[in-house]
């Protein structure tokens, strides 16, 4: 049994997380832990995203910090912290960056969706696959109708699943449906001027060594 607690919802917690599932009792229980425990992934996920984010702007914000390190002479803030994250979690350079620029994109992008991540209602997987179908979207009012949008349909969904005893399909993206609502709003305005092309908006743009 994992001991823990946590409310769908609650992000302000005092010390620890803790989420209780116990191991399934009957045959017939396997599945639906299963389902648990995919929330439960993306709500741990959530929190890492929280700590890294934090941490992101913290190191930005300490100028005194940045002068006085001799890794920051070397490389920007966003590396330093995806090199960090590489080792602790022991993945490659790629899957760490990749990781904070979903963290990134969590909380200055994306939030509303990024809630869903936060109450279990979508898997970091699906978290992935809207930050990159909204990672060309520089308008801010765009980018926040669309954020807004996506969450409450797909909460929407949820609940109507929820009632009629079906399990979310947790691998559809939240903004895949909406797909023609962004066309349309693309079509009122000049695509050049609010959509750009090129590397992550998350991510710093890399100093090219002289």
């Amino acid at each position: 049994m994992i001991s823990t607690s946590f409310a769908a919802g609650a992000y302000d917690l005092d010390d620890a997380l803790t989420i209780a599932m116990p191991l399934p009792a009957a045959r017939t229980d396997r599945v639906a832990f299963a389902g648990k425990a995919a929330s439960a992934a993306a709500i741990t996920t959530w929190h890492s995203f929280r700590e890294l984010h934090a941490e992101y702007h913290d190191r930005v914000a300490d100028r005194a910090h940045l002068d006085a390190s001799e890794f920051h002479r070397i490389c920007d803030v966003f590396t330093q912290i995806a090199a960090a994250y590489a080792v602790v979690a022991n993945v490659g350079r790629n899957a760490s960056e990749r990781f904070l620029d979903h963290t990134l994109a969590c909380f200055d992008r994306i939030p509303a969706i990024g809630r869903l991540l936060g109450d279990g209602l979508m898997s970091p997987h699906a978290f992935g696959r809207a930050v990159l179908e909204t990672a060309n979207i520089v308008d801010d009012d765009l980018l926040a109708a669309v954020d807004a949008e996506a969450a409450a349909r797909r909460r929407s969904l949820s609940r109507v699943r929820a009632r009629k005893g079906e399990s979310a399909s947790r691998n559809v993206s939240p903004v895949e449906h909406l797909r023609d609502f962004v066309a349309v709003v693309i079509d009122h305005l000049h695509r050049d001027a609010f959509i750009r092309r090129g590397p992550s908006p998350m991510r710093p743009a890399r100093r090219r060594r002289g």
